[in-house]
């Protein structure tokens, strides 16, 4: 397969770091690494420092990229929230975006009740004041379940939050989900806080859409043409982009 033009425009220095999404891009929604995507990304992080960013948890993105994790740099957790280290120790925090509306949680919970939407179960997480993640079905649903839902409602309650609220973001989230998160509290937080560093970032992820929950790392390598960020379509596409990679180092 042919590479991109952005990938063609890729050059590596002292100064590139990596930074890979998870969910979507290195494993399927809410499944482990697999060993052929470990392998690569290890012998990268022998040459580059490698850092993950993720709208999940800690807890939850450690065991989804599994052994050898003391290897990479680092990861930025909810959506960019905190940055820490791959053990768990907190190295940055976001202590500067504001909170989320206090009465949030009963909006999406009526708007669920006037839709009669199924569910499974947890369908709003809190990730921390800044952030939650909601579901019509829940983040308990089974594969089968996950695998059967029609996620066409997202857009819709994307544009009737952001119309309730001017002061949140929303945006597409994993394979059933929405992000809801205060203006700002969003990925481009992780952009920023590596080019404070002095480092460039070469981005990876999938949901780079304008309502995608990686659209605000696009806009800021858009704003900061030192970075770059790539699209993939899943496994596969990442597995070929490192492999690109690899052949640079």
């Amino acid at each position: 397969m042919a590479v991109s033009k952005a990938e063609a425009m890729i050059t590596l220095d002292l100064k590139t770091v990596f930074m890979f999404d998870i969910d979507g891009v290195l494993c399927e929604s809410q499944q482990p690494v697999g060993e052929e995507m470990k392998h690569r990304l290890l012998r990268l992080a022998r040459h580059y420092p490698v850092y993950f960013l993720t709208g999940n948890t800690y807890t939850k993105s450690v065991d989804l990229i599994g052994g050898h994790i003391k290897d990479y740099s680092g990861i930025f957790v909810n959506s960019g929230d905190e940055l820490r280290t791959m053990r768990g120790k907190l190295i940055w925090r976001d202590t500067d975006t504001p909170v989320m509306p206090p009465d949030i949680e009963t909006v999406l919970y009526n708007m669920l009740e006037r839709r009669g939407y199924p569910h499974s179960g947890n369908r709003i997480e809190w990730r921390n004041p800044r952030s939650i993640n909601f579901s019509v079905i829940g983040r308990n649903a089974t594969l089968e379940q996950r695998a059967a839902h029609d996620p066409s409602w997202r857009a819709e309650a994307i544009e009737y939050i952001m119309e309730r609220y001017p002061q949140v973001e929303a945006s597409i989230g994993g394979s059933i989900s929405i992000d809801i998160c205060s203006r700002g509290a969003n990925k481009a937080r992780a952009a920023k806080y590596i080019n404070s560093l002095g480092k460039r970032f070469i981005f990876v992820g999938d949901r780079t859409d304008i309502h995608g929950n990686d659209y605000p790392v696009k806009l800021f390598t858009e704003q900061h043409t030192q970075n770059i960020c790539l699209t993939s379509d899943g496994v596969n596409s990442t597995l070929r982009m490192v492999d690109e990679f690899l052949l640079r180092v």
